[in-house]
């Protein structure tokens, strides 16, 4: 690492690197020494930046996060509607399993660590109730198109999103391929259909 480099560039650089291997090797196989290797560099100096690998790996969830938000917003056109822009937050997220190798790894990797090591916890419910919140801002700007119904947005969205992320591991894991996707595409536009018509109460015994 040139020392000309500025701090947010080191810490970017290591991000990177993080994030690859995390994605190859798993969080548990991966470490500051193998980091640092990669790097030329000292364990140590990845230290400096990253106190522990909880702190580095909370850094690499935030960076994947931001480059699939940049995605998309740019498959989103002007003209769009609230479920036009569903419909694209589905197929990004598509995209992104075969796009972004890592993707799926680290974003599945922080659920299950969210669901059972405690350190992660906190951490986890914040990103998933950002990413609900996404789904739930859909909801209003398709209230105020007069196209969907639905007088729960948060109920909507956290069953979409608890949906999307299911399918997209199953995608992952599948080997069906484009079938795979096509069929949870036609499941998300239905289940988008009716939790846009239909309100909480439609979903009780």
């Amino acid at each position: 690492m040139s020392q000309r480099r500025s701090k947010e560039e080191a810490k970017a650089e290591i991000v990177a690197i993080a994030t690859r291997l995390f994605g190859e090797k798993g969080y548990a196989k991966t470490s500051f020494q193998m980091i640092a290797t990669e790097m030329g560099i000292s364990q140590p100096a990845i230290v400096y930046h990253f106190k522990t690998k909880q702190v580095l790996f909370q850094a690499v969830v935030h960076a994947v996060i931001l480059d699939h938000d940049k995605r998309m917003q740019a498959s989103f056109a002007p003209s769009d509607n609230a479920l036009d822009r569903l419909m694209k937050h589905f197929q990004v997220h598509y995209a992104s399993v075969v796009q972004e190798p890592f993707f799926v790894q680290i974003i599945t990797a922080l659920y299950y660590f969210g669901t059972f090591e405690p350190v992660f916890q906190d951490f986890y419910t914040l990103v998933k109730e950002k990413a609900r919140e996404k789904i739930e801002l859909y909801f209003y700007q398709g209230r105020r198109e007069g196209l969907i119904k639905q007088d729960n947005p948060s109920f909507a969205a956290a069953m979409l999103h608890d949906f999307l992320l299911g399918s997209l591991v199953n995608i992952a894991a599948s080997n069906a391929g484009l079938d795979a996707y096509y069929q949870a595409e036609r499941k998300w536009r239905a289940l988008l259909q009716y939790t846009a018509q239909h309100n909480e109460a439609a979903y009780l015994p």
